[in-house]
Formats: structure tokens, C-alpha cells, sequence
């Protein structure tokens, strides 16, 4: 673990130093570490696009849709602090990954990830750190910054249905809960006993949240 000094003068601030300001580092791309938090259950996800509903302090907010509607958070983190304080906490964004996709954009979506859960952590939010992870190039850089034994969150929206998408899943999964050997797991999206039985029976609580299809197929609304 190190800890990086990110102060220029007459430098515009292309990358968004201050994200990482005075954070610590882990692993070999330096993920900035975001400190773990236990004993949360929130009462209900809520999509970020859907930030501006009447907050409730046991709800969280979390990232689970395109990229594309998420954008904004990370091109003016600040302007949004306001409305993200007034939930219970946030789920990190929560950034595609494709095994197609080239592993250096992969990597630097992980520690936009990261970057932004330790502003919001610095800025007295509660944060989760969400865990994604596409093959095996990704499974220990997923784990980087994250403290053992803690909380995480995954998502399993649209993997489930598919044979391969949920074998990689399954096996990425398996590593990351080894590495991290984490308390409690929030999911947004089903949890097949095939997948989550035995760590049940390990002892690890798994919180499910429906996805927001899901909720709409579940009232008939389409």
C-alpha cells in the first residue's frame, strides 16, 4: 500500500486528481483503497438516474445501467455530493466490463470506480464498493483497495439466463469471494442457489434486490 502526492501547479486537472487526494493505493495498478463498512441492509436500491426521488435514508443509491447514464456523475462528481448525501449511501458505479474490451480501458474503468468511492467516502458518504469483473485479468484488480471481511456489492442482471456469461460469473465470483472472504454480499439481480447456495452456507448473508425489469415485469407494467 502507498500513498501518492497528486499536487501541480498550473496543471488542469485533466484526470481528476482530487478524487484520490491524500488516498492510499493498493495493488499493482494502484487502486485507491476505500475503507469497508458492515451491518448495512439498505431498504431499497435506488438507480441513479432515479437520484432526484424523494430520498430515504434507508435507501441506497447505486449505478446498475449503461454507461451512458452515469456519465454525468464522473465528468462533475461535485455537483452531485447534495442529492447522493441525502440517501442512506452509495453502491460505486458501476462500469462495464467486456472480455472483448481492451484491457486497459478495463482497468480504467475499475479505478474510476474506486476513485469515485473514496471522494464519496472523504466527503462523508457511506459507500459499498462495487465488484465487477470480467475474466481472469480482472479478478485480483477487482479485489485492489477493498478491505477484507467487509461488505460488497455485485450485480447479476442479464448473466443468469445466459450458460457462458453465467459460467465466467460463477468462476470470477469464486475468486473474489476467496480473496476477500466478505460478511455480507448485496446483489442487484437474482441469486440462483447453483451460484449462492454454498456461500450461504458459509455463513455469508446475501441481501437480493431486484432489478428495476424485474420490478416492472413483477407489477405488469409493459
Amino acid at each position: 500500500m502507498s500513498k501518492i502526492e497528486i499536487k501541480r501547479k498550473s496543471c488542469k486537472d485533466v484526470y481528476k486528481s482530487y478524487l484520490v487526494e491524500d488516498a492510499f493505493y493498493d495493488g499493482k495498478y494502484e487502486m485507491p483503497i476505500i475503507d469497508g463498512i458492515n451491518e448495512v441492509h439498505p431498504k431499497n436500491l435506488i438507480l441513479y438516474s432515479n437520484r432526484n426521488l424523494n430520498p430515504n435514508k434507508d435507501d441506497w443509491i447505486c449505478f446498475y445501467e449503461d454507461d451512458y447514464k452515469i456519465n454525468s456523475f464522473w465528468n462533475s462528481p461535485k455537483k452531485y455530493i447534495n442529492i447522493l448525501s441525502k440517501y442512506g449511501g452509495v453502491i460505486t458505479p458501476d462500469y462495464s466490463l467486456y472480455r472483448d474490451m481492451p484491457f486497459a480501458m478495463q482497468i480504467w474503468n475499475m479505478y474510476r470506480s474506486r476513485a469515485l468511492g473514496y471522494f464519496l467516502q472523504r466527503k462523508g458518504i457511506k459507500v459499498i464498493p462495487n465488484i465487477r469483473f470480467s475474466d481472469d485479468r480482472t479478478w485480483d484488480i477487482a479485489c485492489s483497495g477493498i478491505d477484507n471481511n467487509s461488505t460488497i456489492a455485485i450485480s447479476t442482471h442479464g448473466l443468469m439466463k445466459i450458460k457462458r456469461e453465467k459460467e465466467f460469473f460463477k468462476i470470477g465470483l469464486y475468486h473474489v469471494i476467496n480473496k476477500l472472504t466478505p460478511k455480507i454480499i448485496i446483489v442487484y439481480g437474482t441469486t440462483p442457489e447453483d451460484v449462492f447456495g454454498k456461500y450461504k452456507e458459509q455463513g455469508i448473508k446475501i441481501l437480493s434486490y431486484k432489478s428495476q425489469i424485474s420490478q416492472i415485469h413483477s407489477r405488469g407494467d409493459y
